[in-house]
Order: structure tokens, then sequence, then C-alpha cells
């Protein structure tokens, strides 16, 4: 595998030596295996077996069966060439009742076995410690991420175990995977798991700040007591999509527009993004929120601000941002949960832009403008490592049904893996391609990953998807 990329452009884009290629998964949308090995119950075992909840009723209770097909699966991958794989640890697997009290030590070697097999095909592990599979005594007994200090303790004694059984091999550590979801997902629009909507206004934020703080406790773990010795490195995964102020003839409302977007980027990356880098939400979620955003009180400030030794990103699509109307007119919303009402913001879409049967939007200079503006917030490198889901890459799986695209609602011919839009994502986050924008740092290369699952879809097969574009890198 080399480090060029040679899609279906006339110029094809070198990548820096040492540019990390890599795929990623999460446990609950692979493994399969639920009550097998004496893994515990998760929120996802519980939501996706509720009705209505989840699409054509799929659950996790199989999906590809990777639990028993783990070294199938990678040869797979070693057989496709990549060197980077991540992947979750499902927290019940290995403490099923989610303290470190009560050990699965059955699950404990069923991750030692995939880390050695990916270590003797030349694969790389970085390794996600939550996926959104919080175990279900948690949540049952303590109201899971709403719990405070009790689910902030469980999950830095359950990333210490991990440290100290895998860390002898793993160098990668993420220790969420876009809380985001979890946090306004799981609790304020009750789409995802634990599904909680009723308590909207408070529970959104609460669980997100606990989330945080388990973030930073296993941080302070790793960098306390793991760190000098393993030698690895650990951060978190956020994700965010772009928002483009909504073109206007009009010069006021234009500006209006751009602070709109600027308010959505700051909600919905800065929520989570100035925390880990600077200590704090960002001053316009205090003053929009008032009492309903909790507060750090200095000392964990001091512990959040610089948690993460990079950048970790995913990144889905773009949208218009505008005022919205109870913004413009000084109104307050009528609550549905939703942090777009709080930021006051509208989100609108183009016809002309490539979309998914799921309404994601294809649109690969977003994903650069969004890099470009972190990048000039932080004075980080845009090459750090960066995750990006395949709905704004690769037409496959369920984001679009029989694998075609859609295009201002009009189906058309599926785009190979290794066409236009995964070439024009690549040169989005090319670090020698910076389209006329001369501000981005150039820094370290490190990885690209292309997520192979979403949440609400277990058991898609992608070998043939993926196989284009990895063998052309």
């Amino acid at each position: 595998m080399s480090s060029s990329c040679a899609a279906a452009s006339p110029t094809s884009l070198e990548f820096p030596p040492g540019f990390m290629w890599g795929t990623a998964t999460a446990a609950y949308q692979i493994e399969g295996g639920w009550n097998e090995g004496g893994r515990g119950m998760s929120i996802w075992d519980a939501f996706s077996k509720t009705p209505g909840k989840v699409i054509n009723g799929d659950t996790g209770d199989k999906a590809v069966d990777h639990f028993h097909l783990f070294k199938h699966d990678v040869k797979l991958m070693a057989d496709m060439g990549l060197k980077y794989y991540r992947f979750s640890i499902a927290w019940p697997r290995i403490l099923p009742t989610g303290f470190a009290t009560h050990v699965n030590e059955a699950g404990i070697a069923f991750y030692n076995a995939l880390i050695d097999e990916l270590v003797a095909h030349g694969i790389e592990p970085i390794v996600t410690l939550y996926h959104w599979d919080l175990p279900l005594a948690l949540q049952t007994e303590f109201d899971g991420w709403l719990g405070g200090q009790v689910v902030v303790d469980a999950f830095a004694e359950y990333a210490r175990l991990c440290f100290a059984r895998f860390g002898d091999r793993v160098k990668n550590w993420l220790t969420l995977n876009e809380p985001w979801c979890s946090a306004l997902l799981g609790h304020g629009t009750g789409e995802m798991a634990p599904g909680r909507k009723h308590k909207c206004k408070t529970e959104t934020y609460l669980s997100a700040h606990n989330l945080l703080l388990a973030h930073a406790h296993a941080v302070d773990v790793y960098r306390k007591d793991f760190q000098s010795q393993q030698r690895g490195v650990i951060g978190i995964t956020l994700n965010c999509d772009f928002r483009e102020p909504k073109p206007s003839a009009d010069p006021a409302v234009f500006k209006e527009n751009q602070a709109a977007a600027e308010r959505a980027l700051l909600v919905e990356l800065g929520w989570f993004a100035d925390p880990v880098y600077f200590g704090d939400y960002p001053d316009v979620m205090k003053k929009q929120l008032g009492a309903r955003l909790p507060r750090f009180t200095e000392a964990e400030s001091t512990l959040l601000r610089g948690s993460s030794d990079f950048f970790g990103f995913n990144h889905y699509g773009t949208g218009y941002a505008e005022p919205s109307a109870a913004f413009r007119n000084k109104v307050a919303p009528g609550y549905d949960g939703s942090i777009w009402e709080d930021s006051g913001v509208d989100v609108t879409s183009n016809d002309k832009w490539l979309k998914t049967d799921m309404g994601w939007n294809a649109v690969p200079w977003g994903f650069r403008k969004l890099l470009v503006r972190r990048s000039l917030k932080t004075n980080l490198h845009i090459n750090e490592p960066v995750d990006v889901d395949p709905s704004a890459v690769l037409p496959q799986g369920r984001h679009c049904r029989d694998g075609e695209w859609v295009r201002g609602g009009r189906r058309g011919p599926r785009r190979g893996a290794a066409g236009h839009v995964p070439h024009q994502v690549l040169r989005s986050v090319h670090p020698r391609d910076a389209q006329g924008d001369d501000r981005v740092r150039r820094g370290r290369a490190r990885v690209l990953c292309m997520v192979v699952c979403g949440q609400l879809r277990v058991g898609v097969w992608v070998l043939e998807a993926l196989w284009a574009p990895l063998g052309r890198l």
C-alpha cells in the first residue's frame, strides 16, 4: 500500500510518508455475541429491542458476528492492506455491571486475542473505550450519564483496567466517540440509547457534562500511571457538521447568517472541544443556556484543559445556517430538545449537493473549511488524527439503498468507491493541497479512518466498497 491516492482525477495526490490510512468500527455494531462469554447487557441491547426504536427492528445481537469471526475479519483487513484499525471495547463485555469490582476475564481474553491477531498481521490497533454501549446496570441503577460522580469514577476505573491489560500493545487511545451523540441523541431527542427526552432541557447538558468529566479523569489516569511507561497517546473523538452562512443578496441578512453559522459551530463543536482544549464551555452557550448549563469547578477545568494529545474528529456533512425565526424576533422557541433551537439557528440544504437516502449532504469542501476554522482557533495541525464517516465518503451500506446516490431528490448511478466524492474528501484534508488557503499549519501526518458501520445499520459488509480506495492509497 503506497501513500498516493490515484482516484478518478487527472491529478493524483501524494500524501506524506507515514500518513496513517485506516478503518474503524464499533463494538455493538459488529461484534454480536451479545449474551456470550460473560458479557453484560448494554443500553443499546435494551434500546434496540424496544419496538420502533431502530430501523427494520435491527439489533446487534449477531451483527456481522465479529465475536466469533474476528480472525477471519483480521485476515480480510490484512489482505486489503490495512495498517491501522480503530475498534471499540464493549464496556459490559469486560465489566458486566459497569464496575471494576467484577472483571469478566473471558471478555479480557477476547480483546487480548483480537489485539494479538492484529499485531501478528502487522495492523496497529487504535482503541476507543466508549462507543455508546454503556453497561445497562449503570443506567438502571444510577441513571447512567446522569449519575454524576458514580459514572465518572466507574469510567475512570474501567479505563484503568483497559490501560493495564492492553496498553503494552495499544499505543493509541480514544476515551469517547462522539459524546455529542450520547448527550443530544441519547438524552435530548431520544433517537439513541438510552432514549431519554422528557427532561431534554437539562439532561442533554448534564449528560454531556458528566461525559466530559469522565473523559478528563480517564486521561488523568493514563497520564499519571501509564503514559510514561507505555509511551502512547490518548484523546477523544468529536463530531461536527460544517455550517455555511446561507447565501443572500442582502448584506445585512448575510451578516446575520454568518453570525448564525458561527453560533452553530460554537454550540455543535465548541460544546465539547472548548472544554477539552481550553477548560470551559463557549461563552455563547453560557449566555444562551444560563442555569441549564452545568459549571465546571476550577479543579475540573484544570483537569479538562489540554486533555487530548491530538484532535480526533468525525465529519458527516454540511448545511446552510441562518437565524431561526424565534431568534430574529426574540421570541422564546417551543423547545423540543434541539441544540439548534438553543443556538437560534435553522439549518437547510442545497438541492445541488449530493445526498444519501438518510439526507446527509456529501460536501467535501465543508470538511476542509471546518478543519481550517478549528486549526486557526486552537493552533492545531489539521492533519492530526481525523476520522471520516463514509456517509460523506463512500456510497455503500444503508446510507444509500441499492448502492445509489441521490442528487437533488433524483436518483443517479452509483459512484464507485474510488470515484469523485472520496477523491474530493481526500483533497480537502491533503496537507499540501490548501486550495488557496495558506493559513493552515503543516504538521506531522497522522491518520484518516473510514468508519464502516453506522449506529442504526448493523451487519453491513463493506469489503467490496473499501477494496477500491484502499487498493489505490
